[in-house]
């Protein structure tokens, strides 16, 4: 996959479509991005006390990646 930078808005995007209940997957493959670059783009733009739970829950679903 070629390396590609997320402008600003598709990193608010991809926010908000986390808070949402997207999975890293899918927001990977909408963005054209690695899901390593979904969790680092979600762990830089929100605070831990906001990442973690979010993070938890989709582990615990088996729909996201495990930090």
């Amino acid at each position: 996959m070629a390396a590609r930078r997320l402008s600003d808005s598709q990193k608010q995007d991809l926010v908000g479509r986390y808070k949402a209940g997207a999975s890293t997957a899918a927001l990977a493959d909408s963005f054209g991005c690695s899901q390593i670059t979904v969790s680092r783009t979600l762990k830089a733009l929100l605070p831990p006390q906001a990442y973690v739970p979010l993070e938890a829950t989709r582990s615990k679903a088996g729909t996201g990646l495990a930090a």
